[in-house]
């Protein structure tokens, strides 16, 4: 039988309700020079509300990031992928290992979503009949798609003229199963 120790006293203040939040490169930079400074993790996690752990992860990847280091693995990244990364104005990157993986979980979690039911994209909502996606996640990429000035359809080639959201090739294929399909469905007089 487990026996269920009194929690320390220290708990209840440091231990806070996880919240989720989206750290900037600013605020990941701040923290890191905070701490450089030999300043205190519990005030440094009092300026921001958040938690000792929450903050000793974002100094870690400010660290990593620094160094051109992979963000899961602390691996020395390749020079390819430390100019991709900074072409790009991103925070840090994964080494080839941690990025096959990442993709790998990435596909069984959406597989798991799918054999569930739920969508494939954000794994909240059903799935449409027939799609992968969720009539939400199916619109954004449209609207995604519309502001490029892309096809909805296909999300490769410009929007044709005359067309409201399609281009020329797939506006000629969707024509052309409307035809085939108003033949085989007409009503015989």
């Amino acid at each position: 039988m487990k026996v269920s120790r009194p929690r320390p006293e220290w708990y209840m203040t440091q231990v806070k309700e996880k919240v989720y939040r989206t750290w900037s490169h600013d605020d990941k930079m701040r923290i890191y020079g905070m701490r450089r400074q030999g300043v205190p993790l519990d005030v440094i996690a009092q300026v921001y509300d958040a938690t000792r752990i929450q903050i000793a992860n974002q100094i870690r990847l400010a660290r990593r990031a620094m160094h051109n280091e992979c963000r899961k693995c602390s691996a020395p990244l390749p020079a390819r992928i430390v100019r991709r990364i900074k072409a790009k104005g991103l925070f840090g990157g994964l080494c080839k290992h941690c990025e096959e993986q990442a993709r790998q979980g990435k596909k069984r979690q959406r597989q798991k979503n799918l054999k569930l039911g739920l969508c494939g994209t954000c794994g909240k909502r059903r799935v449409l009949k027939g799609h992968t996606a969720c009539r939400w996640c199916i619109s954004a990429g449209h609207r995604r798609r519309y502001q490029q000035n892309l096809c909805g359809q296909c999300g490769r080639n410009p929007i044709a003229e005359g067309s409201i959201a399609l281009c020329e090739a797939c506006r000629i294929k969707n024509n052309q199963r409307a035809r085939e399909y108003r033949y085989e469905h007409r009503q015989v007089a």
